[in-house]
């Protein structure tokens, strides 16, 4: 497949800037949170009652000072993980969150709530799953238009495309660890995309009208188990 001449510009996938994009100097705990948010959901786990007979109200679930005020773009990945003959499967059970710029405080919660029980291409994931699962949290950063739709790395960059086919316009994404945990080329990454997308045209068709952004992601990931055992010795259960 012939190459395009490469222009590397910074990409617009930001959207409409709210202010300057906040990024944290780490996101340590963040996956924690989210298993913190989605066992609060299923539970409703509530305290005992106070004195006077009443059930306490709980205190919403908050981020650490440090986070409260980033602005990244973000993606919440659960999967399901089991043993089977010595050997460790996974299963997506959801993946959702945003391009654009956020405001952590208010759409982390968000996000873990719909990543996990409002993906629409799977069932809500329930309390009896918990225990079986991985949260990884991604955080996006360094959007770049490219002209080239082969300029990106496999396993550094994740990839969006956009194009308008046949007076129809589509759009669609892989996080930066897609391309390199399934074994494609960046041939398969793309033509993946376009059907992803909802087109079913041959890529060859296709890869002259395509817009690519490639971005980077900084991620934290961990098991129930993880946080079952940090939370136990601080007292949560």
């Amino acid at each position: 497949m012939s190459k395009r001449r490469d222009t590397v510009r910074p990409s617009p996938y930001y959207g409409v800037l709210r202010g300057p994009i906040r990024e944290p100097d780490n996101i340590v705990d963040l996956s924690f949170k989210c298993f913190d948010i989605l066992w609060r959901e299923l539970s409703k786990k509530l305290p005992p009652p106070d004195q006077g007979g009443k059930q306490q109200e709980q205190e919403p679930i908050e981020l650490d000072i440090k986070h409260k005020q980033c602005t990244n773009p973000m993606f919440i990945t659960w999967k399901l993980l089991w043993m089977e003959n010595n050997q460790r499967y996974e299963q997506l059970r959801g993946c959702i969150g945003t391009h654009q710029q956020t405001h952590w405080e208010k759409d982390v919660p968000e996000y873990v709530l719909k990543s996990s029980l409002h993906d629409s291409r799977f069932k809500p994931i329930t309390l009896q799953e918990v225990q079986s699962l991985s949260c990884k949290f991604s955080l996006l950063r360094a959007y770049e238009s490219i002209t080239d739709p082969f300029n990106w790395e496999i396993g550094k960059h994740g990839i969006i495309i956009d194009f308008e086919y046949n007076g129809r316009r589509y759009s669609s994404t892989y996080l930066p660890e897609i391309a390199f945990e399934n074994g494609l080329t960046k041939e398969e990454t793309l033509d993946g995309l376009i059907k992803k997308a909802g087109c079913n045209e041959d890529l060859n068709i296709i890869l002259p009208l395509l817009e690519v952004t490639r971005y980077q992601s900084s991620t934290q990931e961990n098991i129930y188990n993880e946080w079952y055992q940090l939370r136990h010795s601080e007292g949560y259960f």
